[in-house]
């Protein structure tokens, strides 16, 4: 009897800690919801020529949930597993129905959620910038593609990119340096394609 108390109690603790936060809805589903489903957008080139009607059918789903999917997208990329958490995910038995997202999933489908947004989530540039900017190479690395998928604006991007050519982290450094080049490659193409 103790044993079944302390099963149920633990697990109903384990649901109250790993509960996700308010999340934008569309159609009856949440956002991560929708991402869960997401399939890879160049998964269904070879079948349709581009993406299939799965990846535009998610895609539909939070474009429209739009920038009210913003701090749903930034609560999931800033996950991070505490210590119980971790310990709880790994000692909780298979049969357990609970959904427990690891930060890392967590931060793959916000990746996946500014992707789909594009330029609708430039609200999360601020913030994104200064993630770029903490000492977390990995975090580092995150917030520099995304930025670059949310905005193509030089005056946004350059100076971030320029400062992090200093990084510590020569992944960091590396990154930054290639996404200058691509850039500056795409704008002399520009340029070339507007003289002739």
């Amino acid at each position: 009897m103790v044993i079944l108390f302390g099963i149920i109690a633990g697990a109903a603790c384990a649901a109250t800690l790993l509960r996700p936060g308010s999340q934008p809805t569309y159609q009856h589903r949440t956002l991560q919801n929708w991402l869960i489903d997401c399939p890879d957008e160049f998964g269904d080139y070879e079948t349709y020529g581009g993406p299939g009607p799965k990846y535009l059918q998610v895609q539909a789903a939070v474009r429209a949930m739009g920038t009210n999917a913003v701090p749903a997208l930034m609560a999931m990329f800033t996950a991070e597993d505490s210590r119980l958490k971790r310990t709880m995910i790994r000692s909780l038995p298979h049969w357990v129905p609970l959904h427990v997202r690891e930060a890392s999933k967590q931060h793959h489908l916000a990746e996946t959620g500014f992707r789909l947004l594009g330029s609708q989530a430039f609200s999360a540039v601020p913030a994104l910038t200064n993630l770029v900017a903490q000492r977390d190479p990995e975090t580092q690395l995150r917030a520099l593609i995304t930025l670059s998928i949310i905005t193509s604006n030089r005056e946004v991007l350059l100076p971030v990119l320029t400062e992090r050519l200093k990084d510590q982290d020569w992944q960091v450094r590396a990154l930054a340096a290639i996404m200058l080049q691509d850039k500056r490659s795409n704008e002399a193409r520009t340029n070339a394609v507007g003289f002739e």
